[in-house]
């Protein structure tokens, strides 16, 4: 059973403070009832399969592979209408779908599973309003951008590793 809770959301950046305060108790594995973060079993094992085969202490590879699955492999779904959801990673891999704020827990769940730090990047186009998150990953040699809504679908860009999307104002957000 999936406990989702309501909340009238603030306006401009505190509402977008709210959400990110959110996205990173999911996962760190603070929601309940089920609390499922980056420790959670399921969360681990997902995350180890995807890597098998790579060479020890490849995390450049191993966070191409996590974020090649959760580019490729959940689908962007828009949240319901006049909501902003929040979901824990393993319902996001049980639903198979989220949006780009669930793409971005899922994928900041995985790498901590494998030991790599991440933080939020919250994008703006004019400066007031949350228009969009995506991942930055510590891959040992600076931080790394990881946009995992950027699929290739619906004319949006297929991303690699290190692109961003072009915006007017970015904030970083720490997750740890």
């Amino acid at each position: 059973m999936h406990t989702v809770t309501l909340e009238k959301l603030p306006d401009g950046i505190a509402g977008t403070r709210r959400t990110l305060d959110r996205m990173a108790a999911a996962v760190r594995g603070e929601i309940p009832p089920e609390f499922r973060g980056w420790r959670h079993e399921t969360i681990r094992r997902t995350a180890l399969d995807l890597v098998r085969g790579l060479p020890a202490r490849d995390h450049r590879g191993e966070l191409e592979r996590l974020f090649e699955f959760v580019r490729d492999r959940i689908e962007y779904r828009l949240d319901p209408l006049d909501t902003e959801r929040v979901q824990d990673p393993v319902a996001t891999l049980e639903l198979g779908a989220g949006d780009c704020d669930d793409k971005v827990v899922l994928l900041a769940a995985l790498a901590g599973s494998l030991g790599h730090l991440s933080r939020f990047v919250a994008q703006s186009s004019d400066g007031h309003t949350f228009d969009h998150v995506y991942l930055e990953t510590d891959a040992g040699r600076g931080w790394v951008a990881l946009d995992p809504t950027a699929d290739g679908h619906g004319g949006v860009v297929r991303a690699a590793p290190g692109w961003r999307n072009p915006t007017r104002s970015e904030w970083i957000y720490q997750i740890w």
